[in-house]
């Protein structure tokens, strides 16, 4: 069983899809990124993030 995780925020839940958008892979990490719930970091929901952001933790992975 597969478990996929949701996002939730002041801006709604990102979906599945979204999250695999954000942190595609199928690596052990992507999956680690996908479960974590981002609007409680500092960093907040990936949807807020700006483009440079993005670009750098795609790049991380």
């Amino acid at each position: 069983m597969t478990h996929e995780p949701t996002l939730a925020d002041s801006s709604g839940s990102l979906s599945n899809r979204e999250l695999e958008q954000y942190f595609p892979g199928d690596s052990e990490l992507a999956n680690r990124m996908r479960a974590l719930d981002w609007s409680q970091t500092d960093l907040g929901s990936p949807r807020k993030w700006s483009e440079n952001l993005r670009v750098a933790v795609a790049a991380s992975y």
